[in-house]
């Protein structure tokens, strides 16, 4: 019996360390105030010598992943083919989760990949061949980061005010 309880507080042990790594924020702090609107979003002007090319989410693309009409807005900053980051904003979680499911298929891609909520809250990453790709939920705002590489990854953390690195 007492065998059995020391393997027992063993494996609640790993456990306690093994899900803040898997469960999306250990890497990363993402505690930061979002910004006031999309209109408001601080995005970095340049990621590995590429320019920012910011984007609204268009109606078409919002049809495509069946959200049209749905209050849910957003744009993304394109860094040639390099880097991008999508920032969306809605104030029904249900449409949020409906967007992250049209996000989620991406992480096929992917080596290395994991994606769920914790304590409401969506969370999705993936490394590997491809790059890095990185996501989260901060209260009804979505943030979603991809980059080719590790590099042009750490230096979009490094200029994205709604991440940094630990």
């Amino acid at each position: 019996m007492l065998k059995l309880f020391g393997i027992g507080v063993v494996v609640i042990a790993a456990a306690m360390v093994a899900i803040p790594m898997f469960a999306g924020g250990a890497d990363y702090n993402t505690d930061f105030s979002p910004p006031s609107g999309i209109d408001a979003i601080a995005w970095p002007d340049t990621i590995g010598g590429s320019a920012v090319d910011v984007q609204g989410l268009e109606p078409a693309q919002l049809a495509e992943m069946r959200l049209v009409g749905s209050g849910l807005f957003g744009a993304t900053a394109r860094y040639g083919q390099k880097a991008s980051v999508t920032v969306i904003q809605t104030g029904n979680q249900d449409l949020l989760d409906a967007y992250v499911g049209t996000v989620r298929p991406r992480l096929e891609g992917y080596s290395n990949r994991s994606s769920g909520k914790l304590n409401g809250a969506w969370w999705i990453r993936g490394s590997g061949t491809p790059g890095r790709l990185y996501g989260w939920q901060r209260q009804d705002w979505f943030y979603l980061v991809q980059a080719a590489n590790d590099d042009l990854f750490d230096e979009v953390v490094e200029k994205l005010p709604y991440i940094s690195g630990k």
